[in-house]
């Protein structure tokens, strides 16, 4: 039974989201969760100056579910050329949420999140510590079963840290869940 405020989140498309809620719903299905994104806007109201971000919205086309707990995971890639024949990719340090949140969507309910490149410093930029690129695309992971399954999107985003050698890492990517769009 549903009270008085789960009705109003209910009617909203958003039937729970913490964690113990959403035990009472069964995971969602990557075949089940359309995944899209908006355009990327730089010095956007709330983030730091120069930060470029990036909504990514997940629809519901079945049933009742909840989104995985530290979903979705977000990574940027890059080619690069290692010579004149060969061409690589690498990715940057996954980014995760940090709330402790397992959003419950309703049938037809899109939830959004927020992924966020930082600008940082230029002397933390060009710190061996960041291996400063522009990435080709971002894949996003780890938002319902199987959680190895991805989406990818191709988009051009500049001043992203690749670094993944010994000692200090810098990473400048976040995401953070929004709530109903």
């Amino acid at each position: 039974m549903l009270t008085a405020l789960g009705l109003v989140l209910a009617t909203l498309g958003v039937i729970a989201t913490t964690s113990s809620q959403a035990a009472a719903y069964s995971p969602c299905r990557f075949s089940r969760i359309a995944v899209s994104v908006g355009s990327t806007r730089q010095d956007v109201a709330g983030y730091p100056s120069g930060s470029r971000v990036t909504p990514i919205y997940f629809t519901n086309r079945g049933p009742v579910c909840h989104l995985l707990l530290g979903g979705p995971v977000v990574r940027a890639f890059r080619s690069y050329h290692v010579s004149k024949k060969v061409t690589d990719t690498e990715q940057s340090v996954p980014a995760m949420t940090t709330d402790a949140s397992s959003p419950v969507l309703a049938e037809g309910t899109r939830y959004e999140a927020v992924f966020e490149v930082v600008q940082l410093s230029k002397s933390s930029m060009k710190s061996g510590a960041c291996g400063q690129a522009t990435a080709s695309g971002f894949v996003v992971e780890g938002y319902a079963l199987p959680a190895s399954n991805w989406e990818y999107f191709p988009r051009t985003l500049k001043h992203v840290c690749f670094y993944f050698g010994p000692g200090a890492l810098v990473s400048n990517i976040g995401i953070k869940w929004v709530g109903v769009a």
